[in-house]
């Protein structure tokens, strides 16, 4: 509730600072300001700069249900809208700082956790989807980059991140196969043997299932 009050105090500084403990309730004029004026890398610093002053003088803040659920919706609108565009942008996204994807995230399944049964929740699901597909494509593009400069062990590390924190992005199927290659180049067998059965396991007849059979045949034990 903190981010959003903090939102609506922000958008209205000619109001000023209220004093030492008193309590803020945001109004719907406040929140159409915020939604209308918030802009893109603007809101973000608006928010962080804002909820440290707010937090430094004692503000408790007290935020309308509705009007709570709407703002939780354009929060993690809006740190979509900072996210790379790669239309016109090089190089693409998942080669650039995903800071702000990570933000978007964070927030829209916060949204999500909060308000499942939110009008916006739809949309906020798809959006939400989106980051997590982007984060996990990140990931993946580090994982090979790693792989094709023979630095396995940097293989390792961040496809366990994908898998942990983006399962169901769609790069399960890869990203377990190309762990367990991963595991046998650091030496670690019993760990390529558990990822290439959890990928047996997941995906009894894709594409990777029959090359793994044969790979776990080919480690014995």
């Amino acid at each position: 509730e903190k981010i959003e009050g903090v939102r609506g105090v922000l958008e209205r500084r000619e109001v000023g600072f209220p004093p030492l403990g008193a309590d803020v309730v945001v109004g719907v004029e406040s929140l159409r300001q915020a939604q209308d004026g918030a802009g893109k890398l603007g809101l973000k610093e608006r928010l962080h700069g804002g909820e440290r002053r707010l937090a430094s003088r004692g503000v408790a803040v007290e935020v309308d249900e509705d009007l709570a659920r709407v703002a939780a919706f354009r929060v993690g609108e809006s740190y979509m809208k900072i996210l790379p565009d790669d239309w016109f942008l090089t190089p693409p996204s998942y080669e650039r700082d995903p800071s702000a994807t990570i933000d978007a995230l964070r927030e829209l399944t916060a949204f999500m956790r909060t308000y499942p049964s939110s009008p916006y929740a739809p949309k906020a699901e798809k959006m939400r989807q989106t980051c997590a597909r982007l984060l996990a494509t990140h990931e993946w593009y580090v994982a090979k980059f790693y792989w094709d400069r023979d630095r396995p062990m940097g293989t390792v590390l961040r496809l366990r991140v994908l898998l942990d924190k983006y399962p169901d992005a769609g790069f399960d199927q890869e990203a377990l196969w190309l762990l367990g290659s991963a595991y046998v180049k650091v030496g670690k067998k019993d760990d390529a043997r558990a990822t290439w059965q959890t990928l047996i396991d997941k995906f009894p007849t894709g594409m990777r299932a029959a090359e793994a059979r044969t790979q776990i045949a080919k480690l014995g034990g």
